[in-house]
This record gives structure tokens, sequence and C-alpha cells, in this order.
């Protein structure tokens, strides 16, 4: 049927969606986490450090670090890390969660939660997009996150959106339509 692969299609954009989120909100993290912050903004999992150093003075940031500073770091990393991972895969349980229960108990309020999700993938879009360019930003942080969710915000979030707005009307199709 028509309905189960529009559904699948949707839930995979979506899980590469997540996947380029969570890579790139790594690598980001990964590549200022010798700024400037404290303990406890090292430790907030989603928090953007902000980085007042050129790529280029990293080596020389790197030697002047104490082994308190570095042990710190190396542990907040583990911690952004399992938070991440963990995101990622209660992120995609959730999609195919809602995914699931929109197309097959067609559940209508599966998918206001659907577009309400969507509706905040979208700023989360918009905030990546704008914090890209800027001199303090993702690109100075990881030239790969900044690539990353670039191709994100361009390319991979509006098709799913497409495919998800489809998912929709595969799950709810008109009644003349009932085999579709």
């Amino acid at each position: 049927r028509f309905g189960n692969l529009t559904i699948a299609v949707a839930f995979y954009l979506w899980a590469i969606d997540l996947a380029i989120v969570t890579i790139g909100h790594f690598l980001g993290r990964r590549g200022s986490a010798m700024s400037n912050d404290g303990a406890a903004a090292q430790f907030t999992p989603f928090y953007r450090p902000m980085v007042y150093y050129l790529r280029e003075e990293q080596p020389l940031r790197a030697l002047k670090q104490t082994s308190a500073d570095k042990c710190v770091q190396n542990t907040a990393m583990l911690v952004v890390g399992l938070v991440y991972v963990s995101f990622y895969g209660l992120g995609v349980l959730s999609m195919h969660t809602i995914l699931a229960h929109m197309y097959n108990r067609k559940n209508v309020w599966f998918a206001v939660l659907l577009g309400i999700l969507a509706l905040m993938a979208g700023l989360s879009t918009m905030d990546d997009l704008t914090q890209i360019g800027s001199p303090w930003g993702i690109q100075e942080a990881s030239p790969w996150a900044s690539r990353l969710l670039s191709l994100r915000g361009c390319w991979i979030f509006p098709v799913a959106v497409v495919w998800l707005a489809a998912a929709v009307a595969a799950s709810f199709p008109p009644s003349w339509c009932a085999d579709c």
C-alpha cells in the first residue's frame, strides 16, 4: 500500500535528521570544549559553549590547560555523548511510536503531536542555520558540524517535512479512497 511506503520514508528521513542533529551538536561541543565556561555549563547537554578563540589557537590553549581542566572536559564530553546517543535513540523510538499510532490506530492526536514536533524541529533548524555563520558559532567550533547542520537545514529537513505531510495524508485518506 502507498501508506506503508510513505510512513517508512518519513520515518527514515526523520531518523537521518535526528542522526545529523546528534552528530552535529556533539562535534560542535567537542570543538568548543576548551571554552572559558564553568563546569556547570560544560555539563549542560544542549548548551552551546561560546568559542572566544580561533581554531588556530586551539593547540596553544591545549598546552596551557591543567590536568583538572582536562579531566572536567573529558568527563563532560562523556556525559554529553551519552545524552546525545540517548537523545537519538529516544527520538527514533518516539517517532516510530507516533507514526505507528497515527497510521494504524488512525489517532488524530498523534498527527497533532507530529505537527508540534515538526514545528519544534523547524525552530531548531533555523537556530542552527543562524549560528553557523557567526564568528563564534558552529563553524568556528567544528567545520564538520557546520557542514552537517547546513545539509540538514537546506536539504534533509524540508524533504522530511514534505514526507511527513504525505504520511499524515496517507494515514487519513478521504472517504472515497478506502484502499489508498
